[in-house]
């Protein structure tokens, strides 16, 4: 088993969005020691602890993420989630091979 936080997190769908101060919540557990994030959205991603520090939005104002506490990740599930990193970063390469830039 692998321990996870699971957050509840501030985000922005645009630039227009966020400069209108707009957001909404979404949830997403956080891998710590291996520094690993997937959430509802369906997006798997490497990522640092501080993009649980909250969200800053025009005029100073800050947008907390919530900690809704810990989770544990049964070991098969953790070895799936490196396995889509892996496919995902030799997908980058072929993309960067056939189209000369690095995918969105």
């Amino acid at each position: 088993m692998v321990r996870g936080i699971k957050y509840r997190l501030p985000v922005v769908d645009s630039f227009l969005n966020w400069t209108h101060g707009s957001y909404r919540y979404i949830e997403e557990i956080f891998i710590p020691e291996l520094k690993i994030a997937f959430n509802e959205a369906g997006y798997v991603f490497w990522t640092e602890e501080d993009r649980y520090r909250g969200l800053e939005l025009p005029g100073n104002r800050v947008v907390e993420c919530v900690a809704l506490g810990s989770v544990e990740l049964e070991d098969e599930d953790v070895k799936v989630l490196k396995e889509y990193l892996r496919i995902k970063e030799s997908v980058d390469k072929l993309v960067e091979k056939y189209f000369g830039k690095r995918a969105r």
